[in-house]
C-alpha cells in the first residue's frame, strides 16, 4: 500500500503570476510540472527533479516539500499562512 504525503500551503505563499503560471501549466503543461486546479487553489506534484526555469516563489514551496519528504502540495486560498514562506499580496 502506498500512502503520500501532502504539505498544505496558502496560496498567499505565491505571487499572482505565479498563479497564473499554475493555471496555464495546467492546461499546457510546458515545465513538466503534474498541477491540478480546483476553486480553491492547487495540487502540485513534488518531483525528485525540480523544473528548471519555475517561478522563485513556486520553487521555494517545492524544496519545503521535498525537506518534509512530501510528495504533493496542496495550496489553498482558506489556508492560515506559515512563518517560514514569503507571503504576496494580490
Amino acid at each position: 500500500m502506498n500512502i503520500s504525503k501532502l504539505l498544505t500551503l496558502s496560496t498567499a505563499h505565491l505571487k499572482p503570476v505565479t498563479r497564473d503560471f499554475l493555471v496555464l501549466e495546467s492546461i499546457k503543461g510546458y515545465y513538466g510540472l503534474s498541477v491540478y486546479t480546483n476553486e480553491y487553489g492547487f495540487f502540485v506534484y513534488v518531483d525528485a527533479e525540480e523544473p528548471k526555469n519555475i517561478p522563485c516563489d513556486l520553487s521555494n514551496c517545492l524544496q519545503l516539500a521535498k525537506e518534509n519528504d512530501c510528495e504533493w502540495i496542496k495550496f489553498d486560498r482558506d489556508e492560515v499562512p506559515i512563518d517560514n514562506l514569503k507571503v504576496y499580496e494580490g
